[in-house]
């Protein structure tokens, strides 16, 4: 829905409300036609945190990659932030940027820029920074992944929410290595939130019907407010060194393939963001600290292309990666969102530690061309899922997470 009010040109921050009801949102970032088509996502929030984690944030990183974010006081004063950096490699001093933001409003930091008012002057091109945001209110933080300058042949950009809780143990639906046709790959960061150095090991498992192999992958030694990142391009030995690439798979290398992640940091409290690119696309997410029976997914298309005679390459369509943590049995409902009606129920099985594709288009029931919010079910048991958006023509593609249902 177009408003007519608002000028063009201008950033806005939102804030929704709803009287009798529990709601939850997402927001969908896109701009330019074509090869320079690039598609955003990311959920709104129901609550704020004093702080915040940011994985994985650069400063013109290979000269490409600039990581802008948005902080938004959710509370009921004035808001005194800081954002402090540091860096990957542990070399440089914490970087610490302030922020004075009014309530319901934003403010933007981006790493690209050296003045004050907007960036964060003193951080180092081509490096990567972890980033811990603390307020005296309640806020929120969308991270915006960019590389579309104008020079950019083929224009990526991707979207994830800043994270307000971790784990010893944190959960991804999807993560990849030159997969799907198309070269799809996954680099995961993971951040270290807690007082002592960590070691998480990954594990990975091969999404049901697809290819892969499964594997772990142990990092070195993470300290306490740092990130490092884990790479399937390369080695398991030369991760963050030599980075020397690899595509036989076995014990030092990861096969080629589709897989769900569980990061596990033993005693510890970690974060972890999966980044998703292909050569032309980029994509998404914040992995689960916290699993749930329940999760809400507010937008799934089949073939949305408001046209006459859709097709499964026509418009946006949006598969949704189901992981089960603890469950066997999960009811998937989908919703129209015209007048809100049942549209189809399906029951997925799936074996606990395993995760599925489910693409609207391996459904009859489900119409072309129209619009569904969708509740996933475990029933007693644990589930987490994140929606995949797809659309053809330049980077048009797009990944946000499921909403847990509230105790």
């Amino acid at each position: 829905m177009k408003n007519p009010s608002l000028p063009d040109n201008a950033q806005f921050s939102v804030v929704v409300q709803s009287f009798g009801s529990k709601i939850v949102g997402v927001v969908n970032e896109q701009q330019g036609t074509g090869t320079r088509s690039e598609a955003l996502s990311y959920d709104g929030f129901t609550a704020g945190a004093n702080t915040v984690y940011l994985p994985n944030i650069t400063r013109k990183f290979f000269g490409l990659f600039d990581t802008p974010f948005i902080i938004q006081n959710l509370g009921s004063s004035t808001a005194s932030v800081t954002a402090s950096f540091k860096s990957f490699d542990g070399t440089g001093p914490t970087i610490v940027i302030p922020r004075t933001i009014d309530p319901g409003r934003a403010k933007p930091i981006d790493p690209d820029s050296d003045d004050i008012n907007l960036g964060a002057p003193g951080l180092t091109d081509n490096k990567q920074y972890a980033v811990t945001v603390s307020a005296n209110q309640p806020v929120a933080v969308v991270v915006n992944t960019q590389a579309d300058k104008a020079s950019v042949a083929n224009p990526v950009a991707s979207a994830t929410d800043g994270i307000t809780s971790g784990a010893a143990t944190v959960y991804g639906a999807y993560a990849a290595k030159n997969a799907q046709g198309v070269g799809r790959r996954s680099s995961i960061i993971v951040q270290n939130l807690g007082g002592a150095a960590v070691t998480p090991k990954i594990t990975f498992t091969p999404l049901n019907g697809g290819p892969g192999t499964a594997n772990t992958y142990t990092f070195g030694a993470i300290n306490p407010n740092s990130s490092k990142a884990f790479d399937p391009r390369f080695s398991f030995s030369t991760q963050g060194t030599t980075n020397v690439p690899c595509s036989t798979g076995g014990a030092d290398c990861l096969a080629d393939g589709e897989y769900s992640i569980r990061i596990d940091a033993l005693g510890g409290t970690i974060a972890a963001q999966v980044n998703i690119e292909t050569a032309t696309t980029a994509m998404g997410y914040s992995a689960t600290a916290t699993p749930a029976t329940k999760f809400f997914l507010p937008n799934l298309t089949k073939s949305l292309c408001f046209c006459p005679t859709p097709t499964q390459t026509t418009g946006w369509s949006t598969p949704i990666l189901l992981q089960s943590v603890t469950a066997t049995t999960v009811t998937i409902s989908w919703y129209n969102f015209a007048g809100g009606s049942l549209a189809f129920t399906q029951t997925v099985s799936l074996a606990p530690g395993t995760a599925t594709r489910i693409d609207p288009w391996s459904s009859s029931q489900l119409t072309a061309d129209r619009q569904y919010s969708v509740v996933v079910d475990g029933g007693t048991g644990t589930v987490t899922a994140i929606v995949s958006e797809f659309a053809s023509g330049g980077d048009n593609a797009m990944m946000y997470e499921g909403f847990a249902a509230i105790p």
